[in-house]
């Protein structure tokens, strides 16, 4: 309980530092600089192909109802070889 109060004390003591340093800031000190050169941005072009989760998985049929279409699995060998050996329960 001891604890939570110095952790109180502490939070209201710098809440009223910082109350009253805000009240020694002069309008001077609040200028905003002007950027020195305008440039346009262009928006990036989505890359929807890229991800899996943005790839359809299923179309709609003139019912309305959702026909799955699943993509054939592809096999991509790696660099090295990983099995589990189930009889030893290794990896």
């Amino acid at each position: 309980m001891r604890s939570f109060k110095i952790m109180a004390h502490t939070i209201v003591l710098s809440g009223l530092a910082l109350l009253w340093a805000g009240a020694n800031v002069t309008a001077g000190d609040l200028d905003i600089k002007e950027p020195e050169k305008a440039e346009t941005v262009t928006p990036r072009k989505p890359e929807r192909a890229r991800w899996s989760w943005n790839k359809p998985e299923a179309d709609f049929t003139t019912t309305g109802d959702l026909a799955w279409k699943p993509e054939p699995h592809k096999f991509e060998a790696g660099s090295a070889a990983r099995f589990i050996d189930f009889e030893r329960r290794q990896r």
